[in-house]
Parts: C-alpha cells; sequence; structure tokens
C-alpha cells in the first residue's frame, strides 16, 4: 500500500514539474512526385525521412514512418491517407511531407530538395493541426556532391517546424 502511495506521489510530483508521463506518436507519411523515384538515380528522400525522424527522437518523440508514396503533387493527401492505419497503431499525429526534389546542375544523377510542404494532422479527429512549406537549399557543387546529406538536413529542419507545432500545442493543452 506505502508503495503505491509513493508512486502515485511520484508520478503527480513530475507532472507538477512539467515532465512528460507519455511520450507523443508521431508517423510520417513521406510523398514525393513519381519523376524523382523513377529515375535511374532515385531522389534521396529516406534520408530527408531520416533526418525527420531524427529531430522527433532527440526531442523524446516515438516515431513511425510509412511506405513513401510516389506521385504528382495535386494528388498528395496531406497524410490523410494513413489516417486509419495510425488509428489503429495509436499515433498521435501525423506528418505529412511531399518533397518537390529538382536535378543538380552541377554533378548528374544528384537530387536536391527543391521544396517541401508539411501537414500535421491529429489522428484523432483529422485536424489539420499546422500545415507549412520549407524551401530546399539552393544548388551547388558542396551541396550535389553531398546531396544525401543535405537531404538528412533538410529532412531535419522540417523535423524541428513540426516540433515547434507540437511543443506549443502539447503543454496543457489539447494533445
Amino acid at each position: 500500500m506505502r508503495s503505491a502511495a509513493l508512486a502515485l506521489f511520484s508520478l503527480l510530483l513530475l507532472a507538477a514539474r512539467g515532465a512528460p508521463i507519455l511520450a507523443l506518436t508521431v508517423s510520417i507519411a513521406p510523398a514525393q512526385e513519381s519523376s524523382a523515384a523513377e529515375a535511374e538515380t532515385p531522389a534521396p528522400m529516406d534520408s530527408v525521412v531520416s533526418g525527420c525522424m531524427g529531430s522527433f527522437f532527440d526531442a523524446g518523440l516515438i516515431a513511425t514512418d510509412a511506405a513513401c508514396a510516389s506521385l504528382r503533387r495535386a494528388e498528395w493527401g496531406g497524410g490523410a491517407e494513413v489516417l486509419g492505419p495510425a488509428r489503429e497503431g495509436r499515433v498521435d499525429y501525423v506528418v505529412g511531407i511531399f518533397v518537390a526534389w529538382r536535378p543538380s546542375a552541377f554533378k548528374k544523377d544528384a537530387w536536391i530538395p527543391g521544396s517541401a510542404e508539411y501537414r500535421i494532422l491529429r489522428v484523432s479527429d483529422g485536424e489539420l493541426a499546422a500545415s507549412g512549406r520549407l524551401e530546399g537549399p539552393a544548388d551547388s557543387e558542396s551541396v550535389a556532391a553531398a546531396a544525401a546529406r543535405n537531404a538528412e538536413s533538410f529532412g531535419a529542419s522540417l523535423g524541428a517546424l513540426c516540433l515547434a507545432v507540437f511543443e506549443a500545442r502539447i503543454p496543457g493543452g489539447k494533445p
């Protein structure tokens, strides 16, 4: 009995200090233009996802990802297409990411992220929590030479934008 009371007191103390008791679970739903995926050397979309997930992991979130969709921008559902599986997996938010790639003028078969659009959907009710756009790096010899590494940094920047949304919505508010 005493240990149960002590455990409850510890949880209340942690909550009062602002320490999270439960981790937020986020699923990334990546998409890219089909032309970039079908090229002889495909665009490094996995690097973008890796950078984004790394940002989430570093912030203490639980992150998963869906398979990358290859389609035209007009066909992109913004992550809504994975809400059903996300509900089954008890995910809190889906981050839909659509990356528009451009070939580098400095290195053959190097893809540079031109821009990315993102949408953050709350899984419980499908509400759009936030959306935005991030412009990619300028094409250069150094960017083209390290295309995968730069794509991962681009993904980390996308993750940081999303984290700002999560931090603004979670403390004391509606998750």
